[in-house]
């Protein structure tokens, strides 16, 4: 609730003004009458029933006050109507008005009739002022509405033939109009123009009164058959309303045909080939018809020969309509028809209306002779050997034609002129072969070659037909090649001197030949050559062989052998000799070998002394220096007469003094050559060798690992890392041994010895198999190793030990067995076996059960898991359910199974633990035998039979059909029988097993298969009437089964005799002319049925005798002859069949009167106890004329021929005439419209071959009734344009009756073709695959296909279809065989609106070019403008592939390698860099990314050194380039051999087809292709863009642990002074000294004395220069030494500076070394004065050195003894190790130089290498810090090699040659195998 609060001054405001208000109101003052209006409009309406009509009422109120009026309908309205007024009152305010409308609704049809008029009163009347009433009146008129309807009284449709009426009755009811309607008649509908309908014209009814209208319906004479729909329609008087009713005729179909050979009927047909033949069918009946085609089967049928229907339906086929059956019979001739075997084959056009309806056509195929001959090749048609021998190839020569053949052999081909024939003309009859020898030789000098092709062609007699057959001969290489001397063969040197000879390789084969090169002899070590060559025929090379003398060598000659041997054949060699003569020299060398000794012992050394000159020498010895305090004595200080080569052995005695400490100590020997210093002038020949004694060490080793626990699976290897520390004080072997639980054998070390240096650690592997039937648990393994120390007692510290824990884990394993492997069973039922499952594994596990090969799914395995603890078993139950041997619901499958004897499956059990370990047992279910048989009857199971009427048994004797079926699953033997039942005993009845009653039953049948039987019953001539059953049983199992039987009953009856008679026509009209019998007869065709049981005979009759002018009689057949009448004592007729009885009857004109007569005919049987009769009615009418036109098809399409001839050029139209006058009349044809081109002729003819001319002045006579074909040709004009044409003819009797004349219109249709070819629809296929520009590939045979359409109306025959392609730059204007290659060539047909695909028939088989493939439809090179055919658009009729082919190669350097070796950190030592001429492989990546093959590509490796940018390299110092093969999209990996050169190398680029010119390329055209314009040796598709590697200048780097390198190679020597040796070591002055200065190689290569002068430059700091040349080389790693004299100059000085340079050339003959800051060398020297001798010698003594050099003086030796005696005290209680210390002290104050490191070991190892199968041995004793790698290039000289490259294994394994061999494992007695590494 809301409160509202108004002011006081509004609320006395709205006070005010209600007041005021009311004082209004109550002033007003009260109106008079009549102050008001009424109007209605309009006053007067019309209306149809029940329509609803409407007039407005106007008040108009014309007082001063408002006022309220009620409206009130004053007037009773009619029964059915309603009236009311809305609003009744209204409200009118003074001066307005208001209104309100009267609704008048008229009643329905019954109570509104037809202009009546309603008269509707109302009144208005004031209320409110009394203003009083007004009354109005208005007209409500009836207008008339008309409504019929119609409803057809009996049947809808009726059926008629053609001229025949039917008759409807319509019923018409003016039940919906409301006034009297006069009905008007008419009616529609299509194709019934020229009908007859006959009705009343209209009909007067009265509302709801019902008419009868009778509408007779007859369809013309030439009425199509079919269904018409006629609307008959009722129309009112007021023309609007209307009534329809549809009444429907079907015109009965009257089925003809007619059938015309198009083309020959006659054709020649090769022997298995096809043939085909046209015909054209006319359809001549009334109806749209279609029809079957079949072929007659006859005898040429069993010949072999086939004939097939491309259709077998000619489907709805218009009236008059032709078609064409083009190619509809396709003939076959059997394949080995002979020729002129000749086949007539038939083929029979059904009418589907009426199959008794049928025309034949007739074809003869004759077979034509085929040529065929063929070579066949006995044996292989490739066969091998060397030029001038001869091979034999057996010819096998076949006419496998089909008729005898002269056949004429020839060779073809570029080496026919190899071969001779042994024959070459053979006749041959079919199938007939004869064979012939070709003989092949080929020439001497053919190039070794597979594949050579000689050609035998066989010509048959037409000379025509041929065949080629390939043979192929490889001609075989001959091996042959030379080896010899070019220049001197005798050469001179000193031992490490390099002579080179020049050795000329000769290939002297036919074919290409690597040679390998070998050098034998004893000698061959010296020499070193390239390992082969590769030569083509005929070629030669020289190579160079490099001798090295060796250091070793002794004077005299030596002799080589180079040993060539051809690598494809092993016994194809040759050699030659050089000599090799050693000047004479001296050298000398010893070797002793270290020993080791405790404290206090003596040793004893063998020194051996080796004669390492050219000659035989003596040598003194001598000691030069030994530990203090040690003794040491040689055994002879002279070794005389070492022949060269050989030496002589000399002791040494060492005595180590008592306490001396663990390491070694060296005593220095020196020998010198004596004859070397009775030489003039002397030569001083001297070498040093130091004897290492090593005091035995301490031995301690302690023994660890990271984890004590090994966890182990049984039968599994676990292997554990032992750790081994070596705390002694020097090197130890430790030993190593493991103690394992009882029954563990397979633990074993992967070394049982292990070296480990002072202070170090190694590793020991330990690999523990557990063994089988080990529990799982936890077992101990005790580890222990013992330092390789013989004396050391147990328990020290050179043993220790320690325990490993190992948990054994467990192994999985499953037996399974069956108790029973096999069980029976029959189908149906279930075989169950008990399976035993047994877990053999180490512990519990779950079996998982599986079944196999069970192909049907029947069996089961219950459970199909199952948990079992180790070595327990359980048992599974597998049910194997056969199923019921029911044949209608078993497979294929599993019905064969059933029928066989076993199923077999297979289970298998698997660990769930390991799905690896299962095991199967084989489970077998024998299927045994079940018996059954099912019997049942095929047709009919009852038989009527008549045996009174049949005296012959056989005609007695009728048959039932039964099948009987084997429904065991076993071949089984059946019993059949009968049961007599109810039939009598004197019936025949019995079992066979043939229709013809003959052969019994015997009973077997295979499983589940059926048999045919015949139950034959003949019952007696006196059998009763009645029904008999027989039964038939039949037993499974030879009887011993229950039956089943089949019952089948006979009726026997008594016979029945009755007709049936039916007229074709019951009426028929005549108008009888005088003369004209045809016209005067009437012909009834009445057929007559023998419905009785039996045959009959029966006679016909004519029930009135006829008046005169009437003839009659009765024939059986339509020819009124009198062979032809029905016997006079009837005809006998067969029971069910039918018989035509013509009834004909003839009219005299001049006695018969017009009318119709009727007449009826009975037939009767002869015993007269069956008859029936038949109404005929004969009209007898009088004649007239007339004439009815149809043109079959008035519409003609033809596509002119271009050029084409008249016989091209026309369409012919049918146009049917038919003189439907009464008697024959003559017709004349005439052109009523005349064409504006003069180009076009009509002709008229009587034929639709238009032979036979249809003239226009005397026509052509036609019968009453009958119809003619008139053919109406128009010849059209060649080049007429597309279009219609009219043409107008008129046909008319000869006496121009208007009854007899028609005109009609004839169209030709002028069509077009409008062949269509684009860019798009051609397309390239290669392999079975699309392709196109890009996808393509050189070698690739490529298919064009070419879509063509004919966008016209016309087809386009015989278009001229031609695909071709050209090369680019073709000279077009040459003549098109120049420059144009063909591909397909050939004539198609294009139907109009469609396309055909058409592929090339020629192989296209693509090479290297630019290929333009185009195509071309309807060419004409006489008629470039419309070609052949005349078409819409004649610029559309060729085109081109979108693409250019471009097929050239594109090649691409993807990638480059460089040997592993070689690349990598440059700081890391496994990073080697190449020596002089040794191989480095660079490894490219190249891929012809393009489409052609390049048979010649070359790869090029260029590098900048230090004297040239850009320097070619060689491949294998041969060529500049390596040359190889590339197809077409493949990748190869080329590898480029380049022999390493001294120098600074860097920037290796790899480059393909590099410019010609930049590279110096002399044969640039030789490549492939040749292209001189583009520089290069051959073009490529973009144009060279990735040939270079790396590109963009990019240096070449390579990656290697993860980081790129630069490749480059420092390939330089560097120099070195190593050492130097005095002799005298401590020289006096003016002692001559023999200096020996040992110059080292320590840079990356070889150098040889040939690369420049290499000299040492001495300075004694006193003024004085030697200069001495090196005069050897010195290998990489190597030294060399250099000797000369100086005399010791008297200085006044206390030392000497002595300085060495290396003087390594300067400018451009300096020799570039790795590092020039290391050439120098410097020594300080003391100056000693030589001694002199005084007058007192006793005091001189005192003065005396008493170790000379030392500055230790006698007397200081007397001083210090006399101190000695003051310190014993103090020395005993010094320590050993001080005492130690204090002589160390001594020593180093007494030494001139620092103490040299303690030199190394030497090891006695043994080196294998094996070369060709056998293993040669060296053994040397090497120094243990030696590198592998210059023990390796030791051998290189000295000893076989298994391989040029090959590497150091030690136990299999490959050893890093930068170790030394300590480093590397190698103890005293090791192995070292020398192992190939194959490129």
């Amino acid at each position: 609730m809301h409160n509202y609060r108004l002011n006081r001054p509004l609320l006395a405001a709205l006070l005010l003004a209600a007041g005021l208000a009311m004082l209004a109101f109550l002033a007003t003052p009260a109106q008079a009458g009549d102050s008001f209006t009424v109007d209605v409009t309009p006053v007067s309406q019309n209306g149809e029933p029940k329509d609803t009509v409407t007039y407005t009422i106007t008040v108009e109120n014309t007082g001063d006050n408002d006022d309220d009026y009620n409206l009130t309908i004053t007037s009773s309205n009619r029964s059915g109507w309603q009236e009311y007024i809305i609003p009744s009152q209204l409200s009118v305010k003074d001066g307005q008005s208001e209104t309100a409308t009267l609704y008048v609704k008229i009643g329905d049809r019954s109570d509104a009739p037809a202009d009546y008029t309603e008269y509707v009163s109302f009144k208005v009347a004031s209320v409110t002022q009394d203003a009083g009433t007004k009354n109005r009146q208005v007209t409500a008129t009836v207008d008339q509405v008309y409504g019929t309807t119609m409803e057809i009284n009996g049947t809808t449709t009726q059926n008629t033939d053609p001229d025949q009426t039917v008759t409807f009755s319509v019923e018409i009811v003016n039940g919906e109009g409301n006034g009297d309607d006069t009905v008007s008649y008419s009616h529609s509908g299509n194709g019934i123009d020229d009908w007859s309908l006959v009705y009343d014209a209209s009909s007067r009814l009265d509302p709801d009164e019902t008419d009868e209208v009778s509408v007779s319906v007859t369809p013309d004479i030439n009425a199509l058959a079919g269904l018409k729909s006629i609307n008959f329609i009722g129309t009112s008087e007021d023309g609007e309303t209307k009534s329809s009713v549809t009444i429907n005729v079907r015109v009965n179909k009257l089925p003809d045909l007619n059938v015309v050979t198009v083309g020959p009927s006659g054709m020649d047909i090769e022997a298995g080939e096809r043939i085909y033949y046209s015909f054209s069918v006319t359809n001549k009946g009334n109806a749209v018809d279609s029809f079957d085609i079949e072929i007659v089967n006859d005898t040429w049928y069993d010949s072999g020969w086939e004939a097939l229907l491309a259709t077998e339906e000619i489907s709805n086929l218009d009236v008059d309509e032709l078609t064409n059956m083009t190619d509809v019979l396709i003939i076959r001739a059997p394949d080995d028809a002979a020729a002129d075997d000749e086949a007539t084959i038939k083929v029979k056009v059904i009418s589907q209306a009426n199959t008794s309806v049928y025309k034949t056509y007739t074809c003869f195929s004759t077979v034509e002779q085929d040529f065929e001959p063929k070579i066949r090749i006995g044996g292989s048609d490739t066969q091998s050997a060397d030029p001038e021998d001869e091979v034999v190839y057996t010819l096998n020569l076949t006419n496998e034609g089909n008729g005898e053949d002269d056949i004429t052999l020839s060779l073809r081909g570029g080496n026919s002129t190899w071969g001779t024939l042994g024959e070459s003309s053979f006749t041959l009859a079919a199938g007939a072969t004869e064979s012939v020898e070709l003989r092949v030789s080929a020439p001497k000098g053919t190039l070794a070659q597979n594949g050579y092709v000689i050609t035998v062609r066989a010509t048959s007699e037409d000379g025509i037909t041929m065949y080629d057959r390939n043979v192929f001969l490889n001609v075989d290489q001959v091996f042959d090649i030379s080896v010899s001397i070019a220049g001197q063969t005798k050469k001179s040197g000193d031992p490490g001197d390099v002579l080179d000879y020049s050795i000329l390789i000769k290939n002297k084969g036919n074919g290409d030949d690597t040679i390998n090169l070998a050098l034998e002899g004893d000698n061959a070590d010296w020499g070193s050559i390239a390992e082969d060559v590769s030569l083509e025929a005929d070629e030669s090379i020289t190579v160079n062989l490099s001798v090295t003398i060796d250091e070793d060598a002794t004077f005299g000659d030596y002799t080589i052998a180079i040993n060539g041997t051809s690598d494809e054949s092993s016994s194809t060699y040759d050699s030659s000799t050089v000599t090799v003569s050693v000047s004479k020299q001296y050298k000398v060398d010893l070797i002793v070998s270290s020993k080791t000794g405790d404290p206090g012992s003596e040793l004893i050394y063998a020194i051996r002394v080796q004669n390492q000159g050219t000659g035989t020498d003596s040598f003194a010895l001598s000691i030069d220096d030994y530990p203090e305090g040690w003794i040491v004595q040689l055994e002879s200080e002279l070794v005389e007469d070492v022949p060269a080569g050989d030496e002589s052995s000399v002791n040494l005695t060492v005595t180590i003094p008592s306490g001396e400490q663990n390491r070694a100590f060296e005593t220095n020997v020196t020998a010198s050559s004596k004859e070397a210093a009775n030489e003039n002038p002397p030569k001083w020949v001297n070498t040093t060798v130091v004897v290492t004694t090593i005091v035995n060490q301490e031995f301690w080793i302690d023994i660890s690992v990271e984890t004590s626990i090994v966890n182990a699976i049984i039968g599994e290897v676990n292997t554990t890392t032992i750790i081994i520390e070596n705390l002694g004080t020097g090197d130890d072997i430790v030993a190593m041994s493991v103690e394992a639980p009882a029954g563990w054998t397979a633990l074993e070390f992967n070394t049982s010895f292990l070296n480990v240096a002072e202070d170090k650690s190694g590793l020991v592997g330990l690999s523990i198999t557990v063994p089988d039937g080990t529990d799982k648990g936890d077992y101990s393994v005790n580890i222990s190793g013992v330092s390789n120390c013989a004396d050391c007692a147990n328990g020290t510290k050179s043993q220790d030990s320690l325990t490993l824990t190992v948990k054994v884990e467990l192994s999985r394993g499953v037996e399974i067995n069956a108790d029973v492997n096999t069980i029976e069973k029959v189908p149906g039922s279930s075989a169950v076996f008990s399976v035993d499952v047994k877990n053999t594994g180490d512990g519990s596990d779950t079996i998982l059960l599986s079944i196999l090969d069970d192909d049907l799914n029947w069996a089961t395995v219950v459970p199909a898991s199952i948990e079992l603890n180790k070595d327990q078993t359980a048992s599974v139950t597998v049910t194997v359910t056969l199923p019921e041997y029911d044949l209608d619901n078993l497979t294929t499958q599993q019905r064969s199974a059933l029928e066989g004897t076993q199923y077999e499956i297979e289970i298998k059990a698997k660990s769930a633990g390991d799905l690896a370990v299962s095991a199967e047992v084989e489970l077998t279910t024998n299927i045994g035998q079940i018996y059954g048989a099912k019997l049942e009857t095929v047709g009919a199971s009852s038989i009527e039979s008549y045996p009174s009427t049949e005296a012959s048994e056989n005609d007695r004797r009728e048959k039932f059909t039964l099948k009987l079926t084997n429904t065991g699953n076993r071949q089984d033997s059946i019993n059949v029988e009968t049961i007599a039942t109810s039939y009598p005993d004197e019936w025949a009845v019995s079992i066979y097993t043939f229709p013809s009653c003959s052969t019994s039953f015997t009973g077997s049948i295979a499983a589940g298969q059926q048999k045919s039987l015949y139950l034959c019953v003949t019952p007696d001539q006196d059998a009763e009437t009645g029904n008999f059953t027989i039964i038939t049983e039949a037993s499974a199992g030879a009887g011993s089964q229950p039956a089943v039987t089949a019952e089948t009953t006979m009726i026997v009856r008594d016979p029945t005799r009755s007709l049936i008679l039916q007229a074709a026509d019951t009426e028929i009209t005549l108008a009888p002319e005088v003369g004209d019998d045809q016209k005067n007869t009437a012909r009834f065709k009445i057929t007559v049925t023998n419905d009785g049981s039996h045959d009959d005979t029966f006679l016909p009759e004519l029930d009135e005798v006829l008046a005169n002018g009437w003839t009659y009689g009765f024939y059986t057949k339509n020819t009124g002859s009198t062979g032809d009448k029905w016997g006079t004592n009837g005809e006998m007729i067969e029971d069910g069949q039918p018989d035509d009885l013509w009834f004909i009857v003839e009219v005299d004109p001049d006695d018969v009167d017009e009318g119709n007569y009727t007449m009826s005919v009975t037939v009767k049987n002869k015993d007269e106890d069956a008859s029936k009769s038949i109404s005929l009615q004969v009209n007898v009418e009088a004649p007239s004329r007339g004439l009815t036109v149809a043109i079959i098809d008035a519409v003609k399409e033809i596509a002119p021929a271009y050029k084409g001839s008249d016989n091209d050029n026309y369409v012919k139209f049918k146009v049917k005439l038919t003189n439907s006058g009464t008697h024959p009349d003559t017709f004349l044809p005439e052109l009523e419209s005349t064409l504006d081109n003069n180009d076009w002729e009509i002709n008229f003819f009587q034929d639709s071959s238009l032979n036979q001319v249809w003239s226009s002045t005397t026509g052509v006579e036609i019968d009453s009734g009958e119809l003619d074909d008139l053919w109406v040709e128009v010849i059209v004009d060649d080049e007429a344009d597309e279009g219609n044409y009219s043409i107008t003819i008129s046909v008319r009797n000869l006496e121009d009756d208007p009854n007899a004349r028609e005109e009609t219109e004839l169209t030709v249709m002028i069509e077009q073709s409008d062949l269509t070819l684009e860019a798009s629809d051609i397309t390239l296929e290669a392999n079975g695959e699309v392709v196109n520009g890009s996808t393509i590939k050189d070698g690739d045979t490529v298919t064009v296909k070419v879509k063509i359409s004919n966008e016209g109306e016309a087809d386009a025959d015989d278009a001229l279809v031609e695909i071709y392609y050209y090369a680019k730059e073709a000279d077009k204007t040459q003549d098109e065989s120049e420059w144009l290659s063909l591909l397909y060539s050939k004539r198609n047909n294009f139907r109009g609106g469609q396309f055909k695909e058409i592929y090339s028939n020629v192989d296209w088989l693509i090479a290297e070019g630019e290929w333009y493939v185009e195509v071309r439809v309807d060419y004409d090179e006489d008629d470039l403008d419309n070609g052949e055919i005349l078409e819409n658009n004649e610029n559309n009729n060729d085109a081109r592939f979108g693409e250019l082919l471009r097929v050239k190669p594109d090649l691409a350097i993807t990638l480059m390698r460089v040997d592993n070796r070689f690349a990598g950190d440059p700081s890391l030592a496994a990073t080697k860099t190449p020596n002089i001429d040794e191989q480095v492989t660079f490894m490219a990546t190249v891929v012809n990314q393009g489409a052609a093959d390049v048979d010649r590509a070359r790869l090029y490796l260029t590098a900048d050194s230090s004297d040239e940018t850009g320097t070619i390299l060689k491949e294998r110092n041969v060529k500049d380039y390596y040359e190889f093969k590339i197809n077409a999209g493949e990748t190869t990996t080329v590898r480029f051999r380049w022999y390493a050169e001294m120098g600074e190398w860097s920037n290796f680029r790899a480059e393909v087809n590099p410019s010609c010119s930049e590279y110096s390329i002399i044969d640039c055209n030789a490549g492939d292709g040749g292209y001189q314009d583009t520089d290069r040796m051959y073009d490529e598709l973009n144009r060279y863009s990735d040939n270079i590697y790396p590109a963009g200048g990019a240096i070449f780097n390579q990656a290697s642990g993860g980081a790129e390198y630069d490749v480059k190679f420092l390939i330089l020597p560097d120099f070195k002074i190593e050492k130097f040796t005095m002799d005298p070591r401590e020289p006096e002055v003016g002692d001559t000294v023999e200096m020996t200065v040992t110059v080292s190689n320590t840079g990356n290569s070889d150098w040889k004395i040939t690369d420049g002068i290499l000299s040492i430059e001495f300075d004694d700091g006193a003024g004085n220069v030697i200069l001495e040349q090196v005069t050897s080389d010195i290998n990489k790693g190597d030294d060399t030494e250099v000797k000369f004299s100086w005399v010791f100059p008297d200085e006044d000085k206390d030392q000497l500076t002595l300085k060495f340079e290396l003087d390594a050339g300067s400018g451009n003959f300096e020799i570039d070394q790795l590092d020039s800051s290391n050439d120098e060398h410097e020594l300080d020297v003391e100056v000693i004065q030589p001694a002199v001798v005084g007058e007192i010698a006793a005091l001189d003594v005192f003065g005396r050195e008493l170790v000379r050099g030392s500055g230790f003086k006698v007397y200081h030796f007397v001083a210090l003894m006399s101190m000695a005696l003051f310190m014993v005290v103090g020395t005993v209680v010094v320590s050993r190790r001080m005492r130690r210390a204090s002589i160390d002290d001594d020593e180093e104050e007494e030494a001139p130089e620092a103490v040299a490191e303690l030199p190394p070991a030497k090891i006695a190892l043994s080196i294998q290498s094996a070369v060709d199968g056998n293993t040669q041995e060296a053994k040397v004793k090497v120094p243990s810090n030696m590198q592998v790698e210059r023990l390796v290039q030791n051998c290189v000289q000295k000893f076989p090699l298994p391989h040029a490259n090959f590497a150091a294994h030690v136990n299999g394994v490959a050893v890093d040659s930068g170790l030394s061999l300590a480093e590397a494992g190698l103890v005293d007695g090791a192995e070292i195998q020398l192992v190939a590494i194959e490129e």
